[in-house]
């Protein structure tokens, strides 16, 4: 439900139409801080009649140890009485495009000040699914990678005029889990970067390009995955350390095979093949994800097959020769010497 810029009182109206319809849970990611007036008995007056609420809360104030928060920042208090809440802060390492995020995983939970604070989609899945929500705690990870669905398109979506004058079919809303949040000031109007993040989906992943997913829309994409059970599994740390160590491996075999063979066109002949390697240990990274749900972390591969070949003239050039000369040292020193 796209809540565009709407007042509280404008918002209320939405909650009491889609109220009457029996939602199974409601999440509203917005902010509702500073006392309005008016409008803020129409909004609570609202809230009060949905069953199921949530709202959104914001971790605040990082600890030390990069895995907890000392600090939430709720509504206000008047509100936070009909609802339960979740944070909605975007957990990223990297800060790109002029200050955008580009989102690639969600946390479910973090700790705060030793009380289990759950993400907004967390929750409202609690809620919506019990059995869902604990195969998702069961998971025990800190970070889960997002399964993405698509954009907004590929949800079922309502435009706040569409709302309010009750142009939808009521059966989308009954028994379902309903979001309000920012989709623009209309929804398939011009494009705003209010609340918006690049994502993987985004379809120019680098160079000049601008975030292609609202806030709203993401934590759709994660809801769906779990409750599909629609998880990306990462392969675990020791199997990435195996896998680029027997690749490392086997190419500096290569590579000394064919600097005995082919001397000369040795470079001619390992550097497009390192290319061809990089290129087609992607290709089939990506085809893990799509179809087996598998991530692999090749960062350290990529970085072993893009130095195999250095390595290789390293060894040939001097590793080789120090290594013989000390063992002709060794070996000379300990051989046993002839009585004259």
């Amino acid at each position: 439900m796209n809540i565009a810029r709407l007042n509280r009182a404008s918002i209320g109206k939405m909650l009491e139409i889609i109220g009457k319809h029996k939602p199974a849970v409601v999440g509203i990611d917005a902010f509702f801080r500073k006392e309005k007036g008016a409008e803020d008995f129409a909004l609570m007056m609202r809230m009060s009649q949905i069953e199921q609420l949530v709202l959104v809360s914001e971790l605040d104030s990082a600890g030390e140890d990069g895995d907890s928060w000392n600090s939430v920042n709720y509504s206000n208090p008047m509100f936070m009485d009909f609802a339960q809440s979740g944070f909605a802060n975007v957990i990223t390492g990297e800060q790109t495009h002029g200050g955008f995020r580009t989102v690639r995983d969600f946390v479910p939970y973090f700790n705060v000040n030793d009380t289990v604070v759950p993400n907004f989609t967390s929750k409202i899945v609690s809620l919506f699914d019990s059995s869902a929500y604990n195969d998702l705690m069961l998971r025990s990870n800190h970070l889960e990678p997002i399964k993405w669905r698509g954009n907004y398109t590929k949800f079922f979506h309502l435009d706040y005029n569409q709302v309010l004058e009750g142009q939808f079919d009521p059966s989308i809303i009954t028994d379902k889990i309903i979001l309000f949040g920012y989709i623009g000031d209309y929804v398939g109007g011009q494009d705003s970067y209010i609340d918006k993040f690049f994502t993987p989906m985004n379809d120019r992943p680098a160079g000049r390009t601008y975030p292609d997913m609202y806030g709203i829309v993401v934590h759709a994409n994660v809801i769906s995955m779990i409750l599909n059970s629609d998880y990306i599994h990462k392969a675990p740390s020791w199997l990435n350390m195996l896998h680029a160590v027997l690749i490392g491996y086997l190419n500096v075999l290569l590579f000394i095979w064919v600097a005995r063979r082919y001397k000369h066109l040795s470079d001619l002949i390992t550097k497009p093949f390192q290319i061809f390697e990089l290129i087609v240990l992607v290709f089939i990274s990506v085809i893990f994800v799509l179809n087996y749900q598998v991530k692999f972390n090749l960062t350290l591969t990529l970085i072993i097959i893009a130095f195999s070949g250095d390595l290789t003239e390293l060894y040939y050039g001097s590793v080789k020769g120090l290594a013989l000369k000390q063992w002709n040292k060794i070996t000379h020193h300990n051989m046993p010497k002839n009585d004259e």
